[in-house]
C-alpha cells in the first residue's frame, strides 16, 4: 500500500511537473512580456525559476517519506546542509562573479538540484513506480483544495519582487534576493523542521487517550 502511494505520487508529479515546466519554458518570452514589459533577459530569468520549481516539487516526495518515518534528525540535517550549500554558492556567484539576479537564480537552481539529489539518495529504498489510479484519485481529492492556499501564500511572499522590478535596478534586485535568502536561516533551522515533523505527529496521536492535553502542551 505504501509503495503504491509513493509510486503514484512519484509518477504523477514527475510527468505533470515536467509537462508544465516544459510548456512554461517554451512560452517564457510571452510570460515575460506580460510581467516585465517583454525584456528578453527577464525571459531567461523566468526559465531559471521554472527549472528551480521542478526540482523543488520533486523534493516533496522524499521529504514526505522522511516525515512519515519520523526521521526528524535526518530531515533537519539534510535541510541544513542543503541550505548552507546554496547560500555559499550564491554568495560566491554574487560576490565573486556577478552581483545580479541571474547569479542568485543559478545558485538557487544548483542548490535545488543538490537538495533533490541527497534527499532521493536518502530514501532510495522506499521509492517505487507502482501506479494506482484509485490511490491517486483519493490524494488529488484531498489535495486540490489546498492548491489555492499555497498559490496565495507564494504570491504574497513574492509580491515584493514586482515592486523592486519597477523601482530598483537589476543589481539591487540581486542583492535583495541574496539578503532575503540569508535572513531565512531562522525559518530553515527552527520553523520548518518543527512544522514538518508536527504535521505527522499530530495525526499519530489523534485517537489516543490524552490527545487534547498533548496538543495543548505542544
Amino acid at each position: 500500500h505504501r509503495r503504491r502511494i509513493v509510486g503514484s505520487t512519484l509518477v504523477f508529479l514527475t510527468l505533470s511537473s515536467a509537462a508544465l515546466v516544459a510548456l512554461l519554458y517554451v512560452f517564457a518570452p510571452e510570460i515575460s512580456a506580460a510581467l516585465f514589459k517583454g525584456d528578453k533577459p527577464r525571459a531567461d530569468l523566468l526559465r531559471f525559476v521554472f527549472l528551480i520549481s521542478f526540482f523543488e516539487v520533486m523534493t516533496l516526495i522524499p521529504d514526505a517519506i522522511l516525515r512519515a518515518k519520523f526521521k526528524s534528525a535526518r530531515y533537519s540535517a539534510i535541510n541544513i546542509i542543503a541550505f548552507f550549500f546554496q547560500v555559499g554558492l550564491i554568495t560566491y556567484l554574487v560576490i565573486g562573479v556577478d552581483s545580479s539576479a541571474e547569479s542568485v537564480l543559478i545558485g538557487r537552481l544548483a542548490g535545488a538540484i543538490f537538495d533533490a539529489a541527497i534527499f532521493f539518495r536518502m530514501v532510495r529504498r522506499n521509492l517505487s513506480i507502482s501506479f494506482s489510479i484509485p490511490e491517486l484519485r483519493g490524494m488529488l481529492a484531498f489535495g486540490i483544495p489546498l492548491i489555492f492556499g499555497q498559490l496565495a501564500f507564494h504570491l504574497f511572499i513574492m509580491i515584493d519582487r514586482f515592486f523592486l522590478e519597477r523601482y530598483a535596478t537589476e543589481r539591487e534586485v540581486g542583492a535583495y534576493a541574496m539578503a532575503n535568502t540569508l535572513v531565512s536561516v531562522v525559518t530553515i533551522l527552527v520553523t520548518v523542521p518543527f512544522s514538518q515533523v508536527w504535521t505527522v505527529m499530530r495525526f499519530s496521536v489523534m485517537n489516543e487517550e490524552g490527545a487534547e492535553e498533548y496538543y495543548s502542551r505542544v
